[in-house]
């Protein structure tokens, strides 16, 4: 999920996380937490404002279609870096569906289902075999080929089949920023060849933002130690 509208307005995210929990009449209501980066203070005091009330409709993106809930507050942390116009704000919210919704989400999701079909099996034809006639060397070549069978199965070992676990979100974080890098990668290659961007302008630039922009940006994310520690190594 990269995007949600909180009460009708688009809000880009830094990551997510979904799961259900149980009330205690048993019926399951969606718990979503976001992570947000705003960066000046002017944004950030709208932002803030716009969170500010009681009740919030939140509107996602699913493969099914757009899911829309009813959803209060739980809890906001938010955290400040850096100074003037360039402060950055990191905002965690946690959202937990009203039981109204919730209720309301499962009964709709229960109409939209189509019954399953009821299974026909065919009516089964009993024909009796007719006898028959065997000789010995019918005979000697059947016990040839399933002596052949049997021992080929007491040779092969039987292969397990492990189900793996899915992937927690910070590895499917970290293999979706590599994908992104690859991707910007191909595109400054197309460019270079095509004569319209130089690679080594591109690099210049890149290092100018690091040295300007990195340690700021990443405070919020992994603290201002490792940023700075970071930034060494990449020196």
């Amino acid at each position: 999920m990269n995007s949600v509208l909180i009460n009708g307005v688009p809000v880009q995210l830094h990551a997510s996380f979904r799961r259900n929990v149980a009330d205690a009449a048993g019926i399951e209501a969606e718990q979503i937490e976001l992570t947000i980066i705003i960066r000046g203070r002017m944004p950030n005091k709208q932002f803030v404002q716009h969170v500010s009330g009681e009740q919030f409709r939140l509107d996602f993106q699913e493969l099914s279609g757009v899911v829309t809930i009813l959803a209060t507050l739980a809890d906001h942390v938010s955290v400040a870096s850096g100074e003037g116009e360039a402060v950055i704000y990191r905002h965690d919210l946690s959202f937990r569906e009203t039981p109204a919704s919730a209720k309301e989400r499962h009964a709709a999701k229960a109409v939209s289902q189509p019954p399953p079909e009821p299974i026909r099996l065919p009516t089964p034809m009993v024909r009796r075999p007719a006898e028959p006639e065997y000789s010995d060397d019918a005979i000697n070549a059947d016990a040839q080929a399933w002596g052949a069978a049997i021992r080929q199965l007491k040779t092969t070992p039987a292969v397990a089949v492990v189900r793996e676990e899915p992937l927690p979100q910070a590895d499917l974080v970290a293999i979706e920023s590599v994908l992104t890098n690859l991707r910007i990668d191909a595109l400054i290659d197309q460019l270079d060849a095509a004569g319209l961007v130089r690679r080594g302008a591109i690099d210049e630039n890149f290092r100018t933002l690091v040295e300007r922009r990195f340690v700021a940006e990443a405070i919020p994310l992994v603290g201002e130690k490792v940023a700075r520690r970071a930034l060494r190594d990449m020196e």
